[in-house]
């Protein structure tokens, strides 16, 4: 005869977690610590966002004319840069994905290349 019995798992029991005095301590600290940091990230890029802010910016526009193309406003607009550079920033500026332009479509020069 076979003698051998099937153990079944042990049931489990539900229990609530309890945190000791020191556990909530530290629990209280790390919650203190993260709103601090959470705070002063927020006023960090808060003041950040209006660092530069002393006055109108001066934008400078260019339209373009029948014939035109982006290198010839570049290397009218931005004489000593490089072309290649100017084109680059200029399309950037104007979120061009090509460098075509259009006779009467107005282009933003970005005013470091004009300053040079």
């Amino acid at each position: 005869m076979d003698a051998t019995k099937t153990l079944s798992p042990a049931p489990t029991v539900k229990t609530r977690t309890r945190l000791t005095r020191r556990g909530r301590q530290v629990r209280a600290v790390a919650l203190a610590l993260l709103l601090a940091a959470v705070i002063t990230a927020a006023i960090s890029f808060g003041t950040q966002a209006f660092a530069g802010d002393d006055g109108p910016i001066e934008i400078t526009k260019v339209q373009v004319q029948p014939g035109d193309t982006l290198w010839g406003i570049a290397q009218l607009s931005a004489p000593r840069h490089d072309v290649r550079d100017a084109v680059a920033e200029i399309r950037r500026a104007n979120h061009l994905s090509d460098g075509m332009v259009h006779p009467g479509e107005e282009l933003i020069i970005p005013a470091h290349l004009l300053d040079a």
